[in-house]
């Protein structure tokens, strides 16, 4: 089967069946860019990309029925950073053999009684990416809250800790020590900075885009960037785009020089951007990994491919 016949037959189900097809394709590292690319590409064909979820989510993405005839993805836990496997096996094994979570101590406490020695790290991690939204209360009162209780932990051991949990122990307890904090009603994170999180943690926002989590330099005019999706229109014109680099590719031309081509992707779409020798010599330096990209350059239509052949690049600080 030739490949041509495959992207025809891939595009046509993802047209009909979007969160199922990216969801495979997170799921299985089949992808040329990286998964954060295929997140965003999956809000623009109007997915709706869902945090981990303690109560739904499994060890890999999976598409997720979200009412209305809708599918969203939901990440799993394999993306939040610095969870190890073999932990994240235990709580869904767990979960499966008896039933949800109602609290983020009771998770805790669930896993630990079969022998798991739980990293605090490990638990922050999934409070600050959303996996225990469904439970009562905000981001910052569930991490202020399970501070307390490990800080807890740690003064008195947990043996001590575990036996004064145990219903009825309360009563011959410290009850300075068994006391409930009496905790503040505190705000969610906002939308940047829950995006900022999702970025650090995850390698992708389920929210606002890349492009919109900082603030642009005061120096700097966007005005005149118009949307990559705007491209097919500005055939043969010159134009100015503002990307996140998705991607980059070097290759030498047949008298040996280096160009280079890039893959911008923001909100609205994706552009492949080409930087022949001249252009490369002057402004490859500006290349320094993912980041925001500003470019100068004209669109050209060439066998049904659609390029920026750039004039400059300059990259956005």
């Amino acid at each position: 089967m030739t490949y041509g016949r495959l992207a025809w037959r891939l595009a046509r189900i993802k047209a009909r069946c979007p969160a199922a097809v990216l969801a495979a394709i997170l799921a299985n590292d089949t992808g040329y860019y990286e998964k954060r690319v295929y997140v965003e590409e999956a809000k623009r064909c109007g997915v709706t990309v869902l945090a981990p979820c303690i109560h739904r989510s499994g060890m890999e993405f999976r598409s997720e029925r979200i009412g209305a005839g809708r599918d969203g993805i939901r990440a799993g836990f394999r993306e939040v950073r610095d969870l190890p496997s073999d932990f994240v096996e235990h709580f869904l094994h767990e979960r499966d053999e008896r039933g949800p979570y109602f609290s983020v101590e009771e998770f805790t406490r669930r896993v630990e009684e079969h022998g798991m020695t739980i990293t605090e790290r490990w638990v922050e991690h999934l409070i600050l990416v959303g996996a225990f939204d469904l439970l009562e209360g905000t981001r910052p009162e569930k991490l202020w809250r399970y501070r307390i209780h490990a800080g807890r932990k740690r003064r008195i051991g947990p043996e001590e800790y575990a036996a004064r949990r145990r219903p009825g122990a309360a009563l011959f307890a410290d009850a300075l020590l068994e006391r409930e904090p009496i905790l503040p009603c505190l705000p969610e994170f906002d939308a940047r900075e829950r995006a900022r999180l999702e970025q650090e943690l995850l390698g992708f926002t389920t929210g606002l885009h890349v492009l919109e989590m900082d603030d642009l330099p005061d120096d700097f005019d966007s005005q005149d960037c118009i949307p990559l999706a705007d491209l097919p229109a500005r055939v043969g014109q010159d134009v100015r785009i503002l990307g996140f680099l998705a991607a980059q590719r070097r290759t030498r031309t047949k008298n040996g020089r280096l160009m280079c081509f890039l893959t911008l992707e923001d909100r609205d779409g994706i552009a492949e951007v080409v930087l022949f020798p001249d252009a490369y010599e002057r402004f490859g330096h500006e290349l320094a990994g993912q980041d925001r990209y500003v470019v100068r350059g004209r669109v050209v239509q060439e066998d049904g491919a659609l390029t920026v052949t750039a004039a400059s690049v300059a990259r956005v600080e």
